[in-house]
């Protein structure tokens, strides 16, 4: 009984230290695209996804931790930022799909207005000011 519980513990130390190293390579990946150093984000946040692809094998993500939708948002900036707009619009609808599954609405906002300053971005105004409007009203509902 006594080592199944160390089991337990050890399992749990693995999922702190994994979810924050999850974070602190988001967050260096954050950093990489402020500078505009995609690959470097790039490589970052493929390490990031590595490590959350493990921890959630243990358990999922509260929702203060990382997650598969806020990652794959900041991949989608990434390739925002490299003009590579298809990729990008998959990424940013992926991430919406996973915000709003996730229940996360506070990022899913986040997500919106992200998105919509990308398509404005691009002189797609029309559709900018959809996910815009939609950013305002998420946020508006959180209270």
């Amino acid at each position: 009984m006594e080592k199944i519980q160390s089991l337990a513990a050890f399992d749990g130390q693995f999922e702190v230290s994994s979810f924050s190293e999850v974070h602190r390579y988001h967050k260096q990946a954050e950093v990489y695209l402020a500078q505009g150093l995609t690959h470097a984000a790039q490589q970052t946040l493929a390490q990031a996804y590595a490590l959350l692809t493990q921890a959630t094998k243990v358990r999922k993500p509260t929702s203060d931790q990382p997650n598969f939708g806020t990652l794959t948002l900041t991949l989608a900036r990434i390739y925002q930022q490299e003009q590579r707009y298809p990729e990008a619009d998959a990424f940013f609808k992926d991430a919406l799909n996973h915000l709003l599954a996730e229940g996360r609405m506070l990022a899913l906002g986040h997500a919106y207005f992200a998105y919509g300053e990308a398509l404005k971005e691009r002189g797609n105004y029309q559709l900018a000011c959809h996910y815009l409007s939609l950013a305002y009203l998420t946020h508006r509902n959180l209270g």
